[in-house]
């Protein structure tokens, strides 16, 4: 009777071995990898949905929306090069949709390879209003704005996005510019005067008052006690050096203003860009 019960026994556990043997290779099959790739992608785990989403264009290498949020999840962990990589390197699909066009373009735009945005375009079913949106924004980021305001020219009665970049690059082709020779000159002429151009007003009287201070100093030193007074070389020095470094200093507060203001309208295109992309 024992010996029976250990047999019973023993065939239970085998048959429950089995089973959980079959319920394991379920768990890992591609319609349960599937759900849990995409339970990580939803939860914002794209290091964890990339790998997931891996296994389940192995087991399945026809399912579009896997490999589009596989390239996704690669873009949020910022390998955009290897995303454009794995991209061209589908086979089992077609990767010439709008979906896998946004993936591409997404990808220059994050690494800043504009100037590749305009002969990528063509390989993907991009609309008119798409071609005409990325390609100006490209131009923008790219620095050159009118090229971007001349492109957005090309369709009447703008959409949103392409109307919005229209007013962007006329606003910034309109936009005050410092010129840095200019600042440099006042400074030369007036310390501190340069800074004040630049909208620096309170750097630029700080430097005219030390200057002149440092200057008024040696001077005094030099008509009371002669120029060979240790006196009046620290003072003639701190002054000389304050006066070069102030027009130094004026010439790039210019070149600072113009680009904090380039930057606010790359800004502006990069909002857009966020909306077009929904990410």
């Amino acid at each position: 009777m024992r010996w029976e019960s250990f047999r019973k026994s023993i065939l239970i556990l085998i048959l429950l071995g089995c089973k959980m043997l079959g319920y394991g290779q379920d768990l890992f099959d591609y319609d349960n990898s599937k759900k849990y790739a995409d339970y990580l992608f939803e939860a914002g785990r794209y290091e964890e949905s990339a790998t997931e989403y891996d296994r389940v264009v192995y087991l399945n290498a026809n399912d579009t929306s896997a490999w589009q949020n596989l390239l996704v999840s690669m873009q949020y962990l910022e390998l955009y090069q290897e995303s454009i990589q794995r991209l061209h390197a589908i086979e089992a699909i077609s990767t010439s949709s709008i979906e896998f066009g946004k993936i591409h373009t997404y990808a220059l735009f994050s690494s800043s390879r504009f100037e590749e945005i305009s002969s990528v375009i063509p390989s993907y079913s991009f609309k008119s209003t798409d071609v005409v949106f990325l390609n100006s924004a490209s131009f923008a980021l790219a620095g050159n704005w009118e090229n971007a305001q001349m492109e957005t020219g090309k369709i009447k009665d703008a959409p949103y996005l392409v109307q919005q970049m229209h007013d962007i690059s006329v606003e910034a082709q309109e936009r005050n510019r410092k010129s840095p020779f200019l600042a440099g000159a006042l400074s030369t002429v007036v310390p501190g005067m340069g800074k004040i151009y630049t909208g620096r007003w309170k750097d630029g009287l700080f430097s005219l008052l030390l200057i002149t201070t440092t200057g008024y100093q040696a001077y005094r030193i030099i008509s009371e006690k002669g120029i060979d007074r240790p006196g009046a070389w620290i003072f003639g020095g701190l002054a000389l050096g304050f006066y070069t470094g102030n027009i130094y200093g004026s010439v790039k507060s210019a070149k600072v203003y113009n680009e904090f203001e380039e930057k606010k309208y790359e800004d502006r295109v990069q909002y857009l860009l966020d909306i077009y992309y929904g990410r």
